[in-house]
């Protein structure tokens, strides 16, 4: 909290009676906030808003477009594979010889399959802060603050139950693996713990330039903003050690974001815009779990190695309607954006002496590298306080921000609402 007030105390503030200000970068585990309108083109602007909202599920969307529980987005985990290509095992061993069992049964329509569900909750505070200069020139800083609750379930076990079906849920072999699945997690140093975490996400500074033109006779105005940055790697990375840990910003990958903005306004009340903006990573060595059979499917994986992990780019394109000032004082807004990140790329390090257990093909075969998919409605409210020639704009807004579909994300909705206000440094 002190670290916030500081931020809070030497920060330019900003609002004019103008625009529905946002900022978000685009993660799987909840639904994106609005992107923003283009900057007001006034020389020595300042703006700070402070979003906040929150959602929680127990559902995911799967690679079908299924909804399914909340960490079989990637598909259930085949646990009669799961021990294939990890080295070092050894019959001596009552966890290995479960694993090495297992895998010599023949493969059945969900045997050894698990299903983990789960409930996951985020209250999510963004702080949003824009100064201009002059000629359309400015600067932004965008602060998530994120809290984030995840409570696993116990696992289901998909076998097939009937004594027609071999190998089945009754399997001796099946049933001494559940035995010993505690204990093979600890051999790997796995947990299936609840994770609670509140944190800073990634920061974003941003530099751009923005140009209001009226000179038309058709439309009232046309609005475009560009803004170039860097996305800094200040949230917490993923823990591997924990199975259902997730990373709350970028996994500790430096961005580059580049976002373009237009918008269009007419009758003295609407606007419309669209958007399109795109993220890319800087590569980055790390431990991460992977995959040691083609087989292997879901969130759980034993071996651990060395790695350098090439981020698949974000990028989003989306477009909005905007009814602005109505009765001179409110403003409601309608907006949509697909958003989407491409796969990651693992390279396992051949330099360290368990390189030849990851062969690199397989890693990749990973569905959690795969990208994911999501399509948002943003929906906003907003009562301006702003008179006439006053040099400070406070504004007050609602926010929902849905998910109607998406491939491989968490279906988090998100409510919530936002303070603004805009100061006309050079009034």
């Amino acid at each position: 909290m002190k670290r916030l007030q500081i931020l809070a105390i030497g920060i330019t503030i900003l609002a004019f009676p103008v625009t529905l200000l946002s900022m978000d970068n685009y993660h799987f585990y909840r639904a994106g906030y609005f992107f923003g309108e283009p900057r007001l083109e006034k020389d020595w602007l300042g703006t700070f808003e402070l979003d906040v909202a929150g959602g929680s599920t127990n559902k995911s969307i799967n690679n079908c477009g299924q909804t399914v529980p909340l960490f079989d987005l990637y598909g259930p985990a085949n646990m009669r594979v799961l021990g294939n290509g990890v080295p070092n095992k050894s019959v001596t061993n009552v966890a290995d010889l479960a694993l090495i069992n297992l895998s010599r049964l023949p493969a059945n329509d969900g045997f050894a399959q698990f299903s983990f569900p789960g409930h996951f909750s985020i209250v999510e505070a963004d702080i949003n802060i824009e100064q201009n200069f002059t000629r359309g020139f400015f600067t932004q800083i965008y602060i998530p603050i994120r809290k984030l609750d995840i409570n696993p379930c116990h696992y289901v076990d998909l076998s097939p139950t009937s004594s027609s079906t071999v190998p089945n849920q009754s399997s001796p072999v099946w049933q001494n693996f559940l035995n010993q699945f505690d204990n093979i997690l600890e051999q790997y140093n796995l947990s299936l713990a609840p994770v609670h975490q509140t944190c800073i996400g990634d920061v974003t500074v941003l530099a751009g330039w923005t140009r209001n033109y009226q000179n038309t006779k058709i439309l009232d105005f046309v609005d475009a903003t560009v803004k170039i940055g860097v996305l800094i790697n200040s949230a917490p990375a993923k823990n591997e050690d924990l199975v259902f840990d997730i990373a709350p910003g970028y996994d500790k990958h430096f961005g580059f974001p580049i976002s373009l903005g237009l918008s269009l306004g007419s009758f003295e009340w609407l606007t419309v815009g669209v958007h399109a903006d795109v993220i890319t990573f800087l590569r980055r060595n790390k431990d991460i779990r992977m995959k040691t059979d083609f087989a292997q499917n879901g969130i759980l994986k034993l071996a651990k190695g060395l790695a350098k992990v090439s981020k698949g780019p974000i990028w989003d394109l989306g477009m909005y309607a905007k009814a602005d000032h109505l009765a001179s004082a409110f403003s409601l807004l309608i907006g949509y954006a697909f958003a989407t990140q491409e796969a990651d790329r693992v390279c396992p390090f051949v330099c360290q002496p368990e390189a030849t257990i990851f062969n690199a093909i397989i890693v990749n075969s990973d569905e959690t590298l795969k990208g994911w998919q999501q399509h948002n409605l943003n929906f906003l409210a907003e009562y301006d306080f702003t008179k006439i020639n006053w040099p400070v704009g406070p504004r007050i807004g609602l926010i929902i921000n849905a998910q109607v579909g998406g491939r491989k994300i968490f279906k988090t909705n998100m409510f919530g609402g936002y303070a603004g206000i805009d100061v006309a440094w050079n009034w």
